[in-house]
């Protein structure tokens, strides 16, 4: 195969032949790979991922159906120098595992794990079709048997007659497995042995190793820091983001004056998207919302409601992260309420609240993601670049601005974390629970208040400190 020597890696690139292009990918000539193998990039990961399909003949799987599937996997890194050493090693192993599938390829493929796996993965991702979360959930799937960690594809016994499976296996691989992915798999590895038992009724499948569970003390130990903006980064970043906007994203706009705004739907560092940007931000600080929910926010869940004492904005979330119970949940501080007033001058009665002017194709079934999000971090991690040098950039993402919320709300009214029913109700408006609370917050909240506490009453003592000549 003629590789492409004289052109450079166009940079909208998709997928890639490793052979084709395997100077600018840095490839030795000496190195062994099938000239079938390609490196791609995937809308539903950063990471980029091999893909490989072997010559029918050497194909030991059971094919039904006109078309074979690639072997896919993902290389773990974003750089494709990189991903194409990774995708050639993992070609390499791939091909025994190819080879020595073929020499048994009769009774041994076809009533292995993975075999069952295939049958599994095509009737899950037809049974998730319709429903929102598809890709992320199809994905997740699909890592419990591709992962280079913890999947099951990597382990011999996953590809030899599932009889034949002894309890060793098991033992050995949960060995490998972290503590969290545990139950995880034997709930899935049980999903493909009910599958496998129409083939051998009355075969009595090995017992699991005891999997057994973290204590709360042990758990309590593993838990770390959220991060989010402390309260002066979080101002600075404010202000460096209303500053890019040219001041329009604290301006009372009517909606043609927004709409007006000068835009480009292929250029990210616009004006209205920086006005975008900070009205999402806050509406998420507000109202404590997911990431997730930015894309399917609709102006007429807002309802403002005043009485003789006070006035507020309740959103009456449509859509939660895994259908939970859908709840009302309020803002806690004051300047919610200007702060909506503004925003809904801008946006209108009703549509998309957070970046109207893209098409509803990026709002679709199980693509919340994919530009609306990817455009809105890419903003929000440039600016904290611009003015926040110390702040690591790859924290500057819009989940970590729901744990900036919370932590501002608990860091300024101690009240909270001191009375459990007011917890409760704060949890709650929150859409999570008093748990989640005290362990990624509270906790540590109390942790640095004692510390200043504590120094500010322990003595000096002469002894310590270092006196000149």
């Amino acid at each position: 195969m003629v590789g492409k020597s004289k052109e450079p890696i166009p940079s909208n690139w998709t997928r890639l032949n490793v052979a084709e292009w395997r100077k600018q990918l840095a490839v030795s000539p000496q190195e062994e790979y099938s000239n079938r193998l390609y490196i791609k990039k995937r809308t539903n990961s950063v990471n980029i991922y091999a893909s490989w399909l072997p010559n029918k003949a050497e194909d030991p799987r059971e094919i039904k159906g006109k078309k074979r599937r690639e072997h896919e996997w993902s290389t773990g890194t974003t750089d494709p120098c990189d991903a194409a050493q990774r995708a050639i090693k993992w070609q390499q192993d791939k091909q025994k595992k190819v080879v020595a599938g073929i020499v048994e390829k009769g009774s041994r493929t076809k009533n292995s794990l993975e075999h069952y796996w295939e049958k599994y993965i095509k009737d899950f991702e037809e049974k998730k079709q319709n429903d929102r979360g598809k890709v992320k959930d199809i994905r997740e799937e699909n890592n419990k048997w591709n992962s280079p960690t913890y999947g099951l594809d990597k382990e011999d016994f996953a590809h030899k007659r599932v009889d034949l499976i002894v309890k060793k296996d098991l033992v050995d691989y949960f060995d490998s497995l972290a503590q969290g992915n545990k139950a995880m798999m034997k709930t899935f590895i049980n999903k493909l042995w009910e599958i496998a038992e129409d083939d051998f009724e009355g075969h009595s499948f090995p017992s699991f190793p005891p999997i057994g569970r973290s204590s709360s003390k042990d758990k309590k130990s593993q838990a770390k820091e959220k991060p989010h903006y402390q309260q002066d980064e979080w101002d600075t970043l404010m202000r460096t983001i209303v500053e890019l906007s040219g001041g329009a994203a604290q301006r009372d706009l009517s909606k043609e004056e927004y709409q007006h705004l000068p835009t480009n739907f292929f250029r990210k560092k616009n004006q209205k998207l920086w006005v975008d940007l900070f009205d999402a931000l806050w509406v998420q600080y507000f109202w404590f919302l997911r990431a997730e929910d930015h894309p399917r926010l609709c102006v007429e869940w807002f309802t403002y409601n005043k009485s003789d004492d006070d006035e507020e904005v309740n959103l009456n979330l449509k859509e939660t992260k895994g259908y939970r119970p859908l709840e009302v949940t309020t803002h806690y501080r004051s300047d919610a309420v200007e702060f909506w007033q503004r925003l809904s001058k801008r946006r209108g009665k009703k549509g998309w609240l957070i970046c109207p002017d893209y098409p509803d194709l990026v709002r679709g079934v199980g693509q919340p993601e994919k530009k609306i999000l990817n455009d809105l971090n890419y903003l929000l991690k440039e600016a904290t670049k611009e003015c926040l040098p110390d702040f690591d950039p790859e924290k500057a993402i819009l989940t970590n601005v729901r744990h900036t919320s919370f932590r501002h709300h608990l860091e300024n009214d101690e009240s909270l974390g001191a009375n459990y029913l007011k917890l409760k109700q704060f949890a709650d408006n929150g859409m999570t629970s008093p748990e989640m609370l005290k362990e990624r917050y509270l906790n540590f909240i109390s942790k640095k208040i004692t510390a200043k506490e504590t120094r500010k009453k322990q003595p000096r003592s002469q002894w310590s400190l270092y006196k000149g000549k």
